[in-house]
């Protein structure tokens, strides 16, 4: 399947422009130190879905990157050993937790109240805007990882609807639908291990 350039245009374009009204209403771009608690709440929902917009359309761009096959190498080259990470895996009694997670600190007492830093909304909008400027960088940097998935017969990616469409504005939200609709359909040729 070859994706439409006009439609890669376009939905960078609006998701940039997303990003911007985002920044805009939280009024980032005046690099407050600290802003009123509401608005950065407002503003990181409004940027994880965004977020999950951006990393669907990289995905579907990655899976029309073709990549030159890999390089023989050299015999007294030896393969680098990569930290090995334990899988995620489901267990059926979760682990006991220790202090309480700092997302449950409201139901323990009284609400916080007052501004709250702003840097980690910047560093996100920093990261968000470092995406869409260049998209086929980490296009092609994700293609890698899905054809070392494809050979280690990992089982083919499940892209549900995105939650929360209906509270996005109109553009958004036909580029959310659109996106999950394309990844399905580009994901048709995976392997189906389900």
């Amino acid at each position: 399947m070859s994706l439409p350039d006009d439609f890669l245009a376009h939905a960078l374009r609006v998701l940039g422009d997303a990003l911007v009204a985002i920044i805009g209403r939280a009024e980032l771009h005046l690099r407050p130190d600290f802003m009123a608690r509401g608005v950065a709440r407002r503003a990181a929902r409004q940027m994880r879905a965004l977020a999950v917009m951006i990393r669907r359309l990289i995905f579907l761009m990655a899976l029309e990157v073709e990549l030159a096959p890999a390089a023989p190498r050299a015999a007294g080259d030896a393969p680098r050993t990569a930290v090995r990470r334990p899988r995620a895996t489901f267990r059926l009694v979760p682990e006991p937790s220790g202090a309480l997670p700092e997302c449950f600190r409201s139901f323990t007492g009284a609400r916080a109240t007052g501004p709250v830093p702003a840097e980690r909304l910047f560093r996100r909008w920093v990261e968000l805007t470092r995406v869409l400027n260049s998209p086929d960088v980490y296009a092609k940097r994700l293609a890698r990882t899905i054809r070392r998935w494809q050979a280690a017969g990992e089982p083919k990616p499940h892209v549900a609807p995105l939650d929360g469409r209906h509270r996005l504005p109109v553009d958004l939200g036909l580029i959310a639908t659109a996106l999950t609709g394309l990844l399905n359909k580009a994901l048709g040729d995976w392997p189906d291990t389900g």
